[in-house]
């Protein structure tokens, strides 16, 4: 077989470790929102403090008023804090079905045209073109079909780590390749 018609295949089986490694990494983009928001949160509810406070020193607002205020916002906040980490945490616990294709074991494919992935209940195809990108994280290779969807392949399903690499070059080579960067591919 020459370079140009080689066909990599690796059988894979995900865990829900997996997902949310993938989750991470394809959100972390919006990480800083989440910090700005948790900033500007902060500084609202300090400016709101210092209103309150500037009303009650100016006894147009009574200071057991005050206190009962301050006693509530703050009370609602620890809540919020406290039912979003129970919520994240039970989500995380049940967000992917057992039997659905996520879980399943599959089979990757890689050739010059594209990527195929194919399980007892699924088959997904993306020729090289069609990929936005491809990343590697120290446990998963992600072939990005849009900005949040990816094809989730597990580091750990490769006999060695040369083999990983080797998948990884190659599918490289190929998206390259379709986007008019020649790369040579590997021969295995």
């Amino acid at each position: 077989m020459n370079n140009d018609n080689q066909i990599q295949a690796v059988n894979i089986t995900r865990a829900r470790e997996d997902y949310l490694a993938f989750s991470r990494h394809a959100t972390k983009a919006f990480q800083n929102l989440r910090v700005y928001y948790i900033v500007a949160l902060t500084v609202a509810f300090l400016l709101l403090l210092m209103v309150i406070d500037i009303l009650m020193r100016k006894n147009v607002m009574p200071g057991d008023l005050y206190i009962w205020f301050f006693s509530v916002v703050v009370g609602v906040y620890v809540v919020a804090i406290i039912l979003r980490k129970f919520f994240n945490r039970s989500s995380k616990q049940e967000f992917l079905n057992e039997n659905q294709a996520f879980l399943r074991n599959k089979r990757i494919t890689i050739d010059e045209k594209g990527l195929r992935e194919t399980s007892d209940v699924s088959e997904g195809y993306v020729m090289w073109q069609g990929v936005d990108r491809i990343e590697r994280t120290k446990t998963l290779m992600l072939v990005y079909v849009d900005k949040m969807s990816a094809f989730v392949i597990p580091i750990r399903n490769f006999s060695t780590p040369e083999q990983a690499n080797e998948f990884y070059e190659n599918m490289l080579a190929y998206w390259h390749k379709a986007h008019g960067r020649a790369v040579p591919v590997r021969p295995q």
